[in-house]
């Protein structure tokens, strides 16, 4: 009988352990994400290039293009996907709807492999509210700013592919010999 109440007293205690790890996480997650990203300034131009900057980026010192926009009240299909990618960003757009902010567009020097590429930045009352990396091109793309192009786009890496092939096809054709 005392093992018992041992064993259920150990469950127990395991049990709200779990539990406390995973709300301190939720709430630690949540936060840190949401509310860092409202902390960044982008009122000047030399704040918005070290944002970028931070992410590994380079760019252009000055922007291609500065525009107001508008952020829709109610969001059509468009804005609410580009949301999501915002929200993984720790951005919310939401939190700005019905306001006129500005749109910063700066031309990316070290994409690999691709020319026309720029980073957008959005800033509302003197704070950056959504950035992302995107192609010009007619089948171009869109990502986050803190995503970056696999390595295997490089030509060293693409030479590093290559030799394994070439292994393999070396391998089969010694294999073929031996028969």
């Amino acid at each position: 009988m005392i093992v018992s109440f041992r064993s259920r007293r150990w469950r127990m205690a395991i049990l709200l352990v779990l539990i406390g790890v995973l709300a301190i996480t939720y709430f630690a997650v949540r936060g840190a994400g949401h509310s860092s990203a409202k902390e960044v300034s982008g009122a000047t131009n030399e704040e918005r290039l070290a944002f970028i900057n931070s992410f590994g980026w380079t760019v252009e010192t000055q922007p291609q293009e500065e525009a107001q926009v508008v952020i829709p009240e109610q969001f059509n299909d468009v804005y609410t996907a580009y949301n999501e990618l915002q929200l993984k960003e720790g951005f919310d757009l939401r939190d700005y709807a019905g306001k006129t902010c500005t749109h910063y567009r700066y031309a990316v020097t070290n994409y690999p492999g691709e020319e026309n590429v720029g980073i957008s930045v959005l800033v509302c009352e003197g704070r950056i509210i959504g950035a992302d990396v995107a192609s010009a091109e007619l089948n171009g793309f869109m990502h986050g700013i803190s995503e970056h192009p696999q390595q295997e786009e490089t030509g060293s890496d693409q030479q590093e592919t290559a030799e394994p092939e070439a292994a393999v096809s070396q391998t089969q054709d010694e294999a073929g010999s031996d028969s």
